[in-house]
């Protein structure tokens, strides 16, 4: 049991109860609660002798192996910060925030590989403070300099307990490590494990339908791109099938493709987090019916408020400690500890949560506000469309009018006219974009989470050439 102000650290619980139950598993290996409790209190004893101290951090280019889950356990049970990094991270951008948050170190190994040490297994109780500086991780909304979020050990502990009551994940169960470590929605997947005593999955995306038949996942956190994808290939949807749950964030969910996976019975649900509330904020139930898109519940240990302008206001035992800075950390919360999100919403006549759209991307046009969340989502109705940025340009008549770039889905294609005449159906004449570009896909602006300034930029740029 925990007490008020520490946590026993979950692993171990599970390592002492059932020590073969699986922790790990990849198509090459395997790790159970006992190994991995081992490898990390090995780890643990490399770390400190290596002369780091609580409190240190350490930046870390994460791959995706169990290996560096079992690496990071290391580095929190000897009280050292993980500030996760991305392997396709430019050395000169690696560097530039590891100054921008004063961290000592950098751990950077694709090859790393663990040994267990008899005499640093030993008997010790690991016990982690709920305030304990755990993670520093990017966030990624601009091209200006991402803030570095600090989140404690307890604030991932808290998501991931939140989560597994919404959906049940427990013992026997492998969640799948489809998304990036470096990223709060694929670090979650380690807690969520943890806390519950279930498995994770590490393996080839790209192959994730034999992946999920061959080593029996039952639930996946995804992104609108990945599941757009995999439903397109019929052997992949039918693997979907097999799941338990499918968790889908990260960005507008178009309406076809919840339309798609509720038509293909698949075990669905949706959500809206940030990274400073440590991953999931509200949750969607099982969509059985395209209706229940709507019906997003609030979590246990968040609570979520709506300013009179509309704005998201969250707190709770998940938010982060704050924004790191040098050795400053600034919390941006207001008199009575809320966090003001920048996201739009609003609450339906059930009591469920509506996210509209971001504060910060609406613009006027012609005296008119204009969300452009609401051009892509209709953009996104059409079926040719896989997913869609709007961004404003100048125009000398409105001030602004909307433009839209546009990724078609593979061998499918429309023209400017047809998408007009599609969004006419549901818009009126002045959000209908004037102009439809052509996508322009960097992965390091569109894999996860997409940056609406990259986009900015280049209808900007286009202005001025």
């Amino acid at each position: 049991m925990e007490e008020s102000s520490s946590i026993i650290c979950p692993l171990q619980r599970h390592a002492h109860k059932n020590p073969d139950h699986l922790f790990i598993v990849s198509s090459g290996k395997i790790f159970t609660y006992g190994e991995a409790d081992r490898l990390a209190s090995a780890a643990t004893q490399k770390i400190v002798n290596a002369g780091l101290r609580p409190g240190d951090r350490v930046g870390v280019v994460v791959f995706p192996t169990a290996e560096y889950i079992i690496f990071l356990l290391g580095l929190w049970r000897a009280g050292v910060v993980a500030c996760l990094l991305s392997p396709q991270a430019p050395l000169a951008e690696i560097e530039q925030s590891l100054k921008d948050i004063n961290a000592q170190f950098l751990f950077n190994d694709p090859s790393l590989s663990l040994e267990e040490d008899a005499a640093a297994a030993g008997s010790h109780l690991w016990k982690y403070a709920v305030d304990q500086d755990a993670t520093i991780m990017f966030t990624s909304g601009s091209l200006a300099r991402p803030k570095a979020v600090l989140h404690s050990y307890g604030n991932h502990y808290y998501s991931a307990l939140g989560s597994n009551e919404h959906i049940a994940f427990a013992s026997g169960d492998r969640w799948f490590l489809a998304l990036p470590l470096f990223h709060v929605s694929g670090l979650s997947i380690i807690f969520r494990a943890m806390t519950s005593g279930a498995a994770i999955v590490t393996g080839e995306y790209k192959n994730l339908e034999s992946e999920i038949k061959n080593l029996h996942v039952t639930h996946v956190s995804l992104v609108t791109t990945q599941l757009s994808r995999l439903l397109q290939n019929p052997q992949a949807a039918r693997s979907l099938k097999l799941l338990k749950a499918i968790l889908l964030g990260a960005s507008a969910i178009p309406p076809e493709l919840i339309d798609q996976s509720v038509e293909a019975r698949l075990p669905l649900y949706i959500s809206y987090g940030l990274t400073e509330m440590a991953s999931q904020v509200a949750t969607s139930v099982c969509l059985r019916t395209p209706q229940d898109r709507t019906k997003i519940n609030i979590l246990k240990y968040r609570q979520v408020m709506i300013k009179d302008d509309g704005e998201i206001l969250v707190k709770g035992e998940v938010l982060f400690k704050g924004y790191v800075s040098g050795d400053l950390l600034m919390r941006p919360l207001d008199k009575d500890g809320w966090f003001p999100t920048g996201d739009l919403g609003e609450w339906d006549n059930d009591g469920h949560l509506r996210v509209i759209g971001r504060k910060d991307n609406m613009f006027v046009s012609g005296g008119e506000n204009i969300h452009p969340e609401e051009i892509e989502y209709h953009l996104c109705r059409h079926p040719a469309v896989e997913q869609a940025v709007v961004v404003p340009v100048e125009d000398p008549e409105f001030g602004q009018r909307p433009a839209a770039f546009v990724q078609f889905r593979p061998d499918q294609q429309a023209t400017a006219q047809e998408m007009t005449d599609h969004l006419t159906q549901y818009l009126p004449k002045f959000k209908i974009p004037v102009k439809f570009l052509s996508w322009k896909d960097d992965p390091a602006y569109t894999s996860i989470k997409l940056k609406r300034k990259y986009f900015q930029a280049i209808a900007d740029g286009m202005k001025k050439r």
